[in-house]
């Protein structure tokens, strides 16, 4: 890492003391100046609330000055600055987030906006019911987005506001379950002090809920990658849901633990990543050797290994749709690759494939189209949607391609 110039260290010291600490993580001065005025509102937010309110002339400014220093040094040893806030933003949403589960990333609100706007403004009707079933939910902010953006959206257009959500997020952490609830507490209750509604829904009679489950099929042999005390099977916790869940799914979502071994050792993964997001939402277990079915590269097999079973479990749920997220195009043509190998058999086909950028909802740039073109090696192109990085593969068959609007007489090849 370069070293900053001494006239930039000096300068941000004469704006505050404490900005070249927080120079050194952010390395430019707007960024450093935004983030100490983020843990400037948050001390004293903090210090108010530990303060009785008699007291605030003088106690306030000694706690407040006592948290922002702790902060910024927490902030000077790499600590996400989401983990020191405790929220960050996803899509419209704030959402709070905890040490031990992975921060939302912007690109996958994105993905999750789209796919809710494309169902939502169907203009071919979608089942009174929609099930969605989001696996490795995390801080649960997938489903919660996806019924945001999904009813509002339906309201907004006048389309399917009949329709209700059915949604539930799982993960194999108690930890992030937990903060799924509590983010859907939060969620809940800015909707019902903003429209009114019941206290065990998001609006149009919606649901969601937690579970904790595996959604890997056996425990694996690498015992440092899952809690010592593993859940029950995904299929298996399914069965023992309350009449109205059960194992039938309309759509399947995923963002798995995707980054394989290498990459999460290099230069390439940020420091901060490595060191303070759980590598459990990160990285893969490693395969058993009679599981070695992706590829013959066993770094790229390992990077893969939620994908066939997500597949799987898309075909005994029922899913018309999936949306699995990928690290990048390269990783997202081998799943599309894999999709593509279950194009045939009763009830178990897919009808198309393609790949969502970053942003799917904008055109492509004229270099993505180039690059897009050189990199098509399979036999059949991959379709990309949007513009960016690739960010998720996106499947459907029968109704689902109806209800994204999709056309279903083309079959994969």
């Amino acid at each position: 890492m370069p070293r900053l110039p001494t006239s930039l260290l000096r300068r941000a010291a004469s704006e505050n003391p404490l900005l070249p600490l927080l120079l050194r993580q952010c390395r430019d001065l707007r960024s450093a100046q935004n983030e100490l005025r983020w843990l400037q509102e948050h001390a004293i937010e903090r210090a108010q609330a530990q303060t009785h309110p008699s007291e605030y002339n003088g106690r306030v400014r000694i706690g407040y000055r006592t948290l922002l220093r702790d902060m910024v040094s927490q902030r000077t040893k790499g600590v996400p600055l989401q983990y020191i806030l405790g929220t960050e933003h996803f899509g419209e949403l704030e959402l709070g987030v905890r040490r031990g589960v992975l921060i939302p990333r912007q690109e996958t609100a994105s993905v999750t906006t789209h796919l809710a706007h494309l169902l939502s403004r169907s203009r071919f009707p979608l089942p009174p019911e929609l099930r969605i079933l989001d696996l490795c939910t995390g801080s649960g902010c997938i489903p919660l987005l996806f019924q945001h953006e999904f009813r509002n959206s339906a309201l907004r257009k006048n389309k399917n506001k009949d329709v209700k959500l059915k949604l539930l997020g799982v993960d194999i952490s108690s930890t992030a379950i937990a903060l799924a609830n509590s983010n859907l507490q939060h969620v809940m209750k800015e909707s019902r002090s903003l429209l009114g509604y019941p206290d065990n829904t998001g609006g149009g009679g919606d649901e969601i809920s937690f579970l904790q489950a595996d959604i890997l099929p056996t425990p694996n042999s690498d015992t440092l990658s899952h809690p010592q005390n593993i859940p029950a099977p995904l299929l298996q916790s399914l069965d023992l849901l309350p009449t109205g869940h059960g194992r039938k799914w309309d759509i399947l979502i995923s963002n798995p633990p995707y980054i394989s071994p290498k990459f999460f050792s290099s230069l390439t993964t940020e420091r901060s990543v490595r060191k303070w997001e759980p590598k459990l939402a990160l990285v893969p277990p490693k395969p058993k050797p009679a599981g070695s079915t992706v590829g013959k590269d066993t770094d790229d097999e390992q990077a893969d290994l939620f994908y066939p079973v997500l597949l799987d479990l898309a075909d005994r749920t029922g899913a018309k749709i999936c949306l699995f997220e990928v690290a990048d195009l390269a990783q997202a043509s081998r799943v599309v690759r894999l999709v593509r190998e279950r194009g045939t058999g009763l009830g178990r086909g897919w009808d198309r494939v393609e790949v969502w950028r970053d942003e799917p909802g904008l055109p492509s740039e004229p270099e993505e189209v180039m690059e897009r073109e050189e990199k098509e090696k399979d036999e059949a192109s991959i379709e990309t949607v949007g513009r960016g990085n690739g960010r998720a593969v996106v499947c459907w068959r029968g109704a689902g391609g109806l209800w994204l609007g999709k056309e279903t007489n083309k079959a994969l090849d």
